[in-house]
């Protein structure tokens, strides 16, 4: 099966030697690992009869034709052989992080045809290990399906090193936990106050700090309308007040004059109508006329005219 793999890569190693490196390391550089995670592969392809690893300058491990078992590099790197044509010749073999450990940080992952390094040539990566962060903020808006379905979008900026993030969402008391990989989330919801609040968790399933909240509230517009009648200019004064403590933004006001009571034009029916993103709130009431309290003095000035 190893000698079949030759032909797989004739035209690969035709590539290699037609240029003036013959190793090729599948990252190198600089590279930025997650505390915790696993699974991070590196290949190194080697033009030659010997393939070498090295981390950070200890012993290294190598691979030709007589070794091919896989090995240990490091208590968390093991290297294995993927395949050796020997014709061309070309080495190929991949090195696994099995879990990123807080002192790999720093360290050097190298890859040569030669286990001397003084005239081999080689590629190298240097690695830099993070730690996960929080998550800082939240935003949050409402969608509306065509069905009326009412639906809370949230989410927020990408954590450092987050695998997952922990969401909950509370109304009434009632709480509802998710993990979501994604830095979104979306729910359906009724009326109500909602409280959301997301956590990230790291590589090793642990918890980061304590979770950010944003609060949204889904009800129409509660108000109280106080409404009066000035005589004298023939105008209503009209005042409202929102009884909800959570800022829902009142889109538009409608206050209108329904009907007059009676022939004298004592009281009059108004209807006042808010809507939000959410729906609408009308309320009724009457308000009867008030006249012009008279300035002082007034009443006596007629009060001694009429005497005379």
């Amino acid at each position: 099966m190893v000698k079949m793999a030759c032909f797989v890569f004739v035209f690969l190693m035709i590539m290699i030697l037609s240029s003036s490196a013959s190793v090729i390391l599948s990252t190198s550089g600089n590279a930025t690992l997650c505390l915790g995670q696993t699974r991070q592969q590196f290949l190194c392809e080697v033009a030659g009869p010997l393939l070498f690893w090295s981390f950070s300058g200890a012993n290294g491990v190598p691979f030709s034709s007589g070794a091919t078992t896989t090995r240990f590099l490091s208590p968390n790197i093991e290297v294995e052989l993927l395949s050796i044509c020997s014709e061309v010749p070309l080495i190929r073999s991949m090195a696994t992080i099995t879990k990123v450990t807080r002192n790999m940080n720093g360290t050097t992952l190298q890859c040569r045809n030669s286990s001397f390094v003084t005239g081999s040539i080689g590629e190298e990566v240097n690695f830099y290990v993070l730690s996960s962060t929080a998550v800082s903020l939240i935003y949050v808006t409402t969608l509306e399906s065509s069905t009326g379905q009412l639906t809370i979008y949230a989410s927020w900026p990408l954590a450092t090193c987050a695998a997952m993030y922990g969401v909950s969402i509370s109304n009434n008391d009632v709480k509802q936990t998710q993990v979501v990989e994604r830095p979104q989330f979306f729910f359906n919801v009724t009326s109500g106050t909602y409280r959301i609040g997301v956590n990230s968790i790291d590589y090793n399933g642990t918890i980061v700090e304590d979770p950010v909240y944003a609060t949204i509230s889904i009800h129409v517009p509660e108000f109280d309308v106080s409404a009066r009648f000035v005589c004298v200019n023939k105008t209503f004064l009209f005042t409202t007040e929102k009884l909800e403590e959570e800022d829902t933004s009142v889109l538009s006001s409608i206050i209108s004059q329904i009907s007059i009571t009676n022939q004298n034009n004592e009281s009059y029916t108004y209807k006042v109508t808010m809507k939000n993103q959410f729906g609408s709130l009308t309320k009724y009431g009457v308000v009867g006329q008030q006249r012009a309290k008279p300035i002082d003095g007034e009443d006596k000035k007629q009060t001694d005219m009429s005497s005379m």
